[in-house]
């Protein structure tokens, strides 16, 4: 489906809902999409600039300052 919205030079979710209308496809309307779409967990960065993960040791880039 997101193939066809942008062949049909739609980009905005207002755009694809009203020429979704009609179809079997519905608007979504409920819950901030990035609120479930995503998870999110507090974690220190260590000195050599990595995080533990589920087990797993991941370098992070180089930043000139972390907030």
């Amino acid at each position: 489906m997101p193939k066809e919205l942008a062949l049909a030079g739609i980009t905005e979710m207002a755009a694809a809902n009203r020429d979704l209308a009609g179809t079997t496809f519905v608007p979504w309307i409920g819950t901030h999409l990035a609120d479930i779409l995503c998870v999110q967990e507090e974690r220190v960065v260590a000195k050599d600039n990595t995080v533990h993960y589920q087990g797993k040791r991941l370098q992070l880039p180089r930043f000139h300052r972390r907030t």
